[in-house]
């Protein structure tokens, strides 16, 4: 069992449950990431190996899904049609989906 700084009665992990579901993450991380590339969305970057992200290549992709968002949040706050505003609100719902999935 691992038990955080500020411990209390409902504060702790299992070891097990860490172990059993690892690799689970592993595999829906890099699955979201495949997506974002097929559905263009992100460039490709650069990675150390093909089978699991590591922290510095997540934080990457939160990079560009962060500038992804704020490029649609200016389009928004620039345009002056209500049905546009509407159409980017829409296409910049699934970056933002992503980036809370991979913070």
């Amino acid at each position: 069992t691992k038990i955080e700084a500020n411990a209390n009665k409902f504060t702790f992990v299992w070891k097990k449950s860490i172990e059993k579901y690892s690799t689970d993450l592993i595999e829906k991380s890099n699955q979201m990431y495949e997506e974002l590339l097929e559905k263009e969305i992100i460039p490709e970057i650069e990675r150390e190996s093909s089978d699991e992200l590591s922290k510095e290549e997540l934080s990457e992709v939160v990079k560009k899904l962060d500038e992804k968002v704020e490029k649609y949040d200016k389009a928004i706050e620039e345009s002056k049609e209500a049905k546009e505003r509407k159409q980017l609100r829409s296409e910049r719902k699934e970056p933002k989906q992503y980036r809370k999935q991979f913070q």
